[in-house]
């Protein structure tokens, strides 16, 4: 699908120094042969600047009434989405903003201010997925509060940042980047800042059905809270974990090994053999357990276990609702790829968020404008630098989970 016939289908469209609202169509061939026809299409250089627009400015970004802030923050932005190795010097010249005014910009950026102006119009009923991402800084100027952390994408331990993510899935396939929270050893555990994100979710009024998450946030307190909210919880546990099955306390898998060979069902759908039941244990009330075989005869310590406290769900559905845990992971490579995510090079905690924060408003920009054409953001990415969108490489199985539950 190219630009313009995602401009035919009625997507937003917007160009620095235009606006046109939402559902604004440009179909003449002579007037996609004259003007762009993909927002955020990169003038060269832009001889006038949107001061104002619908999606930037919803997201509070402007602190007070400063023209040369607007312009330095939208250039920013705009420079995350269209270089495609944004730097402070890169965009300052590309959009002829001095670095002293893009640097200003990032320190007075209400990174709060964006997060809570995301929960704005999502639909509700939908699913936050939490998770990890780590920002390596190895052989780059690392900030004063890098340490050693341990990377999954990379399968080793990195000198970085650590930030908790929170990425919200509404019942239409929609996603929205809500928050990435800076974590420091020193300060609160990353558990705890979600919980108090959430929190503050529910408060503004997002109406969360479901939050899916790695064992890593399966803490008792954490579970109990959204029990207590009403919100159903979803995630992968240890083998090694201590449940009541019916009267005896066993580990998954010391359950998992008693359980016969007939007992286990065929889900042929998603291709793996599979098996729930109902468990409980003091510090997490009484819950549902699955566990995951993928194949009949498949060794026992390659099995995979799920908990969730929504003890009437079917076994597919606890399965789907942690698979779609796997759409936070795509967003982390979609923003370290696509959107700068790892390229600051700063070492001030105002900069590091304002940077962060602004990643987060590019990545819902793309949703935005795309909305209703299914391409991933790396390819909205392309197309709004002017590139043709390459076709996928690789599909992500909509049935199997191994890669999800590796």
């Amino acid at each position: 699908m190219d630009s313009g016939q995602l401009v035919q289908r009625g997507c937003p469209f917007w160009v620095l120094g235009t606006m046109v609202l939402p559902g604004a169509t440009v179909s003449s061939q002579k007037t996609q042969k004259e003007v762009p026809l993909w927002p955020l299409y990169p003038p060269s250089p832009p001889r006038r600047w949107a001061t104002s627009s619908l999606f930037f400015d919803q997201h509070g970004l402007w602190q007070g009434d400063d023209e040369v802030v607007r312009k330095a923050t939208l250039a920013y932005t705009c420079g995350l989405i269209q270089l495609e190795k944004p730097t402070l010097e890169g965009i300052a010249i590309r959009y002829q903003i001095p670095k002293e005014e893009l640097r200003l910009a990032l320190e007075l950026i209400d990174a709060q201010g964006v997060y809570d102006a995301s929960l704005a119009d999502l639909e509700p009923g939908g699913q936050v997925q939490v998770d990890n991402v780590v920002v390596a800084k190895e052989n780059t100027t690392a900030t004063d509060f890098a340490f050693q952390v341990y990377s999954s994408g990379d399968k080793r331990v990195l000198k970085g940042n650590d930030f908790v993510s929170l990425l919200y899935v509404a019942p239409s396939g929609r996603q929205t980047l809500l928050a990435l929270l800076l974590w420091r050893k020193d300060d609160k555990t990353k558990i705890e800042m979600a919980q108090e994100a959430l929190a503050r979710m529910l408060k503004k009024g997002l109406k969360v059905k479901r939050v899916a998450f790695d064992h890593g946030y399966l803490e008792p307190e954490f579970c109990k809270w959204l029990h207590k909210k009403q919100v159903i919880w979803t995630s992968r546990v240890q083998k090694t974990q201590l449940f009541y099955f019916g009267n005896e306390w066993l580990s998954c898998r010391e359950w998992a090994k008693k359980q016969g060979m007939e007992t286990w069902h065929y889900y042929g759908k998603a291709g793996v053999y599979s098996k729930g039941i109902e468990a409980s244990n003091p510090e997490y009330y009484r819950v549902k357990i699955v566990a995951v075989k993928w194949s009949r005869s498949a060794d026992l310590e390659t099995y995979c276990y799920y908990i969730t406290n929504d003890r009437a769900a079917s076994v597919m559905d606890v399965l789907r609702r942690y698979k779609q845990r796997w759409t936070v992971e795509v967003c982390h490579r979609d923003g370290k790829q696509s959107l700068g995510l790892n390229s600051y090079r700063y070492r001030d905690v105002a900069k590091i968020e304002g940077h962060v924060a602004l990643v987060i408003v590019a990545f819902n920009f793309l949703q935005w404008i795309g909305q209703g054409s299914e391409l991933p953001v790396g390819q909205l990415a392309r197309m709004a630098r002017g590139q043709t969108a390459k076709p996928r490489r690789t599909r992500i199985s909509s049935t199997r989970l191994t890669k999800v539950a590796a």
